[in-house]
């Protein structure tokens, strides 16, 4: 890519904040779904006596947050593409709307 176009997006104020809107929510629901992962199987090391408590006869506790861990995933991502269409795309534009080239 010419270094030229690359100066003139970084140097673009919008897409300065764009950039960090984006790169901030995707380290925050990194690491919300690393500490849903990693609890579940703190869970399964320290305590597994409990995640082997039936819930719902024969579902157990640990059947149910496996399943948790994976609902949050799906909610994690759903708000990551959410904010995506509704505010990174529309800083996008406009940035490309700023950064137009004469003809």
């Amino acid at each position: 890519m010419d270094p030229l176009v690359v100066g003139r997006v970084r140097s673009d104020a919008v897409f300065a904040a764009l950039e960090r809107k984006r790169n901030g929510l995707s380290w925050r629901l990194t690491i919300a779904t690393l500490a849903v992962y990693f609890g579940l199987l703190s869970l399964a090391f320290f305590a597994p006596h409990l995640l082997a408590t039936p819930v719902f006869g024969v579902i157990s506790l640990g059947i149910l947050l496996g399943l948790l861990v994976i609902a949050s995933a799906v909610v994690f991502a759903a708000l990551y593409v959410w904010r995506a269409n509704t505010q990174f795309d529309a800083m996008a534009a406009s940035v490309r709307r700023n950064l137009r080239w004469p003809s």
